[in-house]
């Protein structure tokens, strides 16, 4: 069901290296063979997910899928400094700003990879695809995740006046 990236590493440390249009090819099946991909967000200021090349890639592919079902997600910890956060912060639109800034700001050309050559292969990859290069990557992402962002607000205002209906907080 994944890519075991520690196997790689070793098989790279013994000298077996993967071509990248191999391990692309077999990424891309698993993405669309499982049919469901869950991209975990944390730390919510700054989610690493949205600051690695395969894991950016890994989102693009999964939202061209019509049958992949795509999932983003923090663990509670996570969605509780960000609910915490929005709770305390007075200013809206510093809270606003500082939201759309780390939650839909992602560039895969600023993005990391662990090994230089896929970086560069991943690049060209996008560079050449038919979805707009990097902008329209860029695009996209940006739109998932703002529109994860909008249904984790609206979450977070439906528990809090689900709180004030039991009498758990008060106005």
């Amino acid at each position: 069901m994944c890519n075991n990236q520690h196997r790689i590493v070793e098989d790279r440390n013994n000298g077996v290296d993967v071509p990248f249009n191999e391990f692309r090819d077999v990424f891309q099946s698993k993405v669309l063979g499982i049919k469901n991909v869950i991209a975990l967000l944390s730390p919510w200021d700054e989610p690493i997910y949205l600051t690695r090349e395969w894991c950016i890639l890994e989102l693009f592919t999964a939202s061209q899928e019509e049958e992949c079902n795509l999932t983003i997600e923090m663990p509670k910890s996570t969605r509780d400094d960000l609910k915490n956060f929005l709770m305390t912060s007075r200013d809206v639109n510093y809270v606003t700003n500082k939201m759309y800034s780390v939650l839909g700001n992602t560039a895969i050309e600023r993005a990391e990879a662990s090994v230089p050559s896929d970086k560069e292969n991943i690049l060209k990859l996008v560079r050449e695809g038919e979805d707009g290069g990097y902008s329209g990557l860029d695009i996209k992402v940006n739109e998932l995740i703002r529109e994860w962002n909008k249904a984790t607000l609206i979450g977070f205002l439906n528990d809090a006046k689900e709180d004030i209906n039991d009498g758990k907080c008060c106005v």
